[in-house]
């Protein structure tokens, strides 16, 4: 899953356009929707957080996690103590309102219809010169 994250950032840096600074940001959604603390892994989640911190510290623009519950609430309280205070203010967790601010910040039509969007075609993830193997994070923590 981390390995698969550094991919896809890099993938989504590669697209950006350098000409506009406020394109340079990753808008992140996590959709924690029936997750539990059984389910969790703090130790990805550890990962997860150093990843972006370490190797992305100015391009995270906001993190979103949608469908939280009270167990994301005490997951994100214990993982706050590995977070920067830049990071932490650009982290945000919603319950079940959070299409509002979707739509505010990014428009319903770059959400897919599962999340509540209106975009029904799928993210073309991959380019012909994009693998995976390219981005394979392996830090031991």
């Amino acid at each position: 899953y981390i390995s698969m994250v550094a991919f896809f950032m890099e993938t989504n840096i590669k697209r950006m356009d350098p000409s506009r600074p406020d394109a340079a940001k990753h808008f992140m959604v996590f959709d924690v929707k029936g997750m539990s603390y059984l389910k969790s892994n703090l130790k990805m989640i550890k990962q997860l957080m150093k990843l972006v911190a370490d190797y992305y510290p100015e391009r995270l623009g906001i993190a979103i996690c949608i469908n939280a519950d009270l167990v994301t609430d005490y997951l994100w309280k214990f993982s706050k103590m590995f977070l920067d205070k830049r990071t932490i203010d650009k982290t945000r967790f919603f319950r079940k309102d959070y299409l509002d601010f979707l739509e505010e910040q990014i428009g319903l039509e770059h959400i897919t219809t599962d999340m509540g969007g209106t975009r029904t075609e799928e993210w073309p993830l991959l380019s012909g010169e994009d693998t995976q193997d390219d981005y394979v994070y392996t830090e031991k923590l």
